[in-house]
């Protein structure tokens, strides 16, 4: 490879670094909303946990935690493309 291809390797590498710190942050928000939403249905009185509200409070917590698996799944991913752009840029 040569110097340029190598140099702009060496920025995509960064970008990739920066969105996985991001995309992991977002998880990390995304995650305390969901526990947030989980303990605010947890604390509802018993009648109300099994009423439509109730039920939509579960739904939104169940949601959010899909939404946690899937960016740990990005985050996954990005991993893996930053492991193989530091295969170009280590040679």
């Amino acid at each position: 490879m040569n110097a340029k291809r190598k140099k702009r390797t060496e920025k995509a590498l960064d970008q990739v670094r920066e969105l996985k710190d991001k995309v992991e942050a977002i998880k990390n928000e995304v995650e305390t909303l969901k526990d947030e939403e989980q303990e605010s249905h947890d604390n509802l009185p018993d009648s109300l946990q099994f009423s439509e509200k109730g039920d939509e409070m579960q739904e939104i917590a169940d949601s959010l935690d899909s939404a946690v698996d899937n960016l740990g799944y990005a985050i996954d991913s990005l991993s893996d493309a930053v492991d193989s752009l530091n295969e170009v840029v280590d040679r």
